[in-house]
């Protein structure tokens, strides 16, 4: 099965605060936990384009982190049908709404 290419939600300007530079990178293989895909799946869709990453280093073998804000973004990106509102299900779990 052949995935469709989906580009990378584009962060506005606004949402990159200095701070974003600091939040911590994830490895691929705690990324693909996260995402409940393969590594070797997860890193075929970063080198593809598919979603967004860094790859430390100019060697062939240099590791690709990940940064958790954009792969959330990414993540609602791929997102089809409507926003559920889940407010109900979380006053009833004891949240705060």
């Amino acid at each position: 099965m052949r995935l469709p290419r989906l580009a990378a939600p584009v962060l506005p300007r606004s949402s990159r605060a200095a701070g974003d530079v600091t939040e911590r990178l994830l490895t691929a293989r705690e990324a693909a936990e996260i995402l409940g895909v393969a590594t070797g799946t997860l890193l075929d869709w970063w080198e593809a384009g598919r979603i967004p990453g860094f790859k430390l280093g100019g060697g062939k073998a240099a590791p690709v982190r990940f940064r958790p804000s954009e792969l959330k973004a990414w993540l609602e990106g791929c997102r089809r049908g409507p926003v559920l509102d889940t407010t109900p299900l979380q006053a009833a779990e004891g949240g705060t709404g």
